[in-house]
């Protein structure tokens, strides 16, 4: 089986930058996130169903924040709390 997934660009800018800074491929850090996204399903079920699903209704609407957007209201500027300054691919 194959699984395809669609990205935007700036998702996609974000999501490479990433995988080059570690030296991975992208495919890398899909299976690597859906990895933990299936461990914690073991252990936190409710809050991953709630996670997938409102996301999966957030996605055509807007971009992630983790994204690469021009819109200020999601495009990490670097000097949030919730966002280490220290992980270089958030740019």
């Amino acid at each position: 089986m194959i699984v395809k997934l669609q990205l935007e660009f700036e998702e996609h800018a974000a999501l490479q930058r990433y995988a080059e800074a570690l030296g991975v491929s992208d495919e890398d850090i899909a299976y690597a996130a859906l990895n933990r996204l299936m461990f914690t399903l073991k252990t936190i079920p409710d809050e991953v169903d709630k996670d997938v699903i409102e996301t999966r209704n957030r996605r055509h609407r807007q971009l992630p924040i983790w994204s690469d957007t021009a819109d200020p209201e999601h495009h990490y500027s670097g000097k949030g709390v919730d966002y280490p300054t220290s992980n270089p691919w958030f740019k």
